[in-house]
């Protein structure tokens, strides 16, 4: 039964496409941007933690599981080609 419920959440978790682009390493952190293949949203981030919160939040939306946004993200936009 174990062994079920594992693939089920490896399935979604699976599901999920980053592309990711650090462009500086400063402060001690990244920035850089992290497309969404399946959503074709892309965000720019200021830090490792901010990149963290728009991967969650944006797996989060695509598994359809209603989260509090910690961060606002006006850095994101949609595109419709992605390359």
């Amino acid at each position: 039964m174990g062994h079920n419920q594992n693939q089920q959440n490896n399935s979604n978790t699976e599901d999920s496409v980053f592309l990711l682009r650090v462009q500086f390493r400063r402060n001690a952190s990244w920035q850089g941007t992290v497309q969404c293949m399946n959503s074709r949203k892309n965000c720019i981030f200021r830090s490792v933690l901010e990149l963290g919160v728009l991967i969650d939040e944006e797996r989060s939306n695509l598994m359809g599981i209603n989260k509090k946004k910690k961060f606002e993200t006006p850095n994101c936009d949609v595109k419709k080609d992605v390359s």
